[in-house]
């Protein structure tokens, strides 16, 4: 698999292409996902991951495309990822103020200025970018294999078709894409081993990407500290993580310490270390993933960076368990409730060689 990182010049990204389709002129392209990241990661485990297997079975060149921080997601089907080494395609300016609280409203359309500030129900956060000046190079392309760009949040899912966003509370109503040149949609027989669970439109999959977690034990811990202005119940307790900071102090771990939208105070401490690993605000997912790749375990609350560390990484999992319950529908993992079951649960993986506490 190779990367080629680009600039965010929608004319790089055609030159590039223009490139690839003459070396590999029946190509498969897959554009970019965006929206919440708990979401991604469903989409991606699903009907992504059945459009490449398609595009595999007829051995097609693969491409995909995603901005800076995301190859993750992609590297296990493509043969080649494009990145472009910024947030969002080419704009002139950012946006910075500016709260918006309707974003599950059937009109509210992904932005076309990215947004910088600490407010997740900002369309950026829940829904992305979009670019006309890309989705008009993707047609111009005429690629006879693609996925649509596609954008996803938790109550309403759009798909690009091209620049005409087609508004839907069930994802199984969209065009999704083209397969040798006949556009399909997800509620095509294509995906009937799909299932949808309705109550919160989520998809009920296997991941493919079956990573084993990591058996030997070291003395690195990743945190994800949930703390945004949307859905603030889910946030993890500042009771979860001081405990946590002070268990790794007393037990000589060394804590990696991801922040949120709304930043937490961190004491200066030598096992204490901040993964600032931001770009306009936006994780750089590639570098969390590393990092929980090389630890023992993760804490998080039941929320996108959890899914991401329970799909695509090799950290044990302990989640932080909400009233949501969404990890029941998405990739179950040991949960816990209170600072001294997390405890329980570290002094367990450390002490003895059992199997996670359920």
């Amino acid at each position: 698999m190779t990367v080629i990182k680009i600039d965010n010049n929608p004319e790089t990204f055609l030159q590039t292409m223009t490139f690839l389709k003459k070396e590999h002129p029946d190509l498969a392209f897959i554009s970019y996902l965006d929206g919440e990241y708990g979401y991604r990661v469903i989409l991606y485990n699903s009907i992504v991951y059945q459009f490449a297997l398609k595009q595999k079975e007829q051995k097609k060149f693969i491409v995909g495309l995603c901005f800076i921080g995301n190859t993750f997601f992609l590297k296990h089907y493509c043969d080649l990822i494009i990145e472009v080494q910024d947030i969002a395609f080419q704009w002139e300016s950012l946006q910075t103020g500016g709260a918006e609280t309707d974003y599950s409203n059937t009109n509210h359309l992904p932005v076309s200025i990215p947004y910088i500030g600490n407010y997740g129900g900002h369309s950026f956060y829940k829904k992305g970018y979009y670019n006309i000046v890309y989705e008009q190079i993707l047609i111009n392309l005429k690629l006879s294999n693609i996925f649509f760009t596609y954008h996803c949040a938790a109550s309403i899912q759009t798909s690009g078709e091209y620049g005409n966003f087609n508004f839907c509370p069930n994802m199984f109503e969209l065009k999704t894409g083209k397969i040798n040149n006949n556009l399909y949609s997800t509620k095509n027989d294509f995906f009937k081993e799909i299932e949808c669970n309705t109550d919160y439109n989520f998809i009920k999959l296997t991941s493919y990407t079956n990573f084993i977690k990591n058996t030997e034990k070291n003395d690195n811990i990743v945190v994800w500290i949930r703390n945004t202005g949307l859905e603030s119940t889910a946030n993890m307790p500042k009771e979860i993580y001081t405990a946590l900071f002070s268990y790794c102090i007393a037990n000589k771990k060394h804590l990696y310490i991801f922040l949120d939208l709304f930043k937490v105070p961190v004491p200066e401490n030598e096992y204490l270390h901040v993964c600032d690993f931001r770009l306009h605000n936006q994780p750089l997912f590639d570098e969390f993933v590393k990092i929980c790749n090389k630890s023992y375990l993760y804490v998080g609350s039941d929320s996108g960076s959890s899914w991401i560390a329970s799909y695509y990484t090799k950290a044990n999992c302990l989640i932080y368990n909400t009233q949501w319950n969404f990890s029941l529908i998405t990739n179950p993992q040991p949960t816990f409730k209170t600072k001294e079951d997390l405890i329980t649960m570290l002094d367990s993986k450390y002490i003895s060689s059992d199997k996670l506490l359920e």
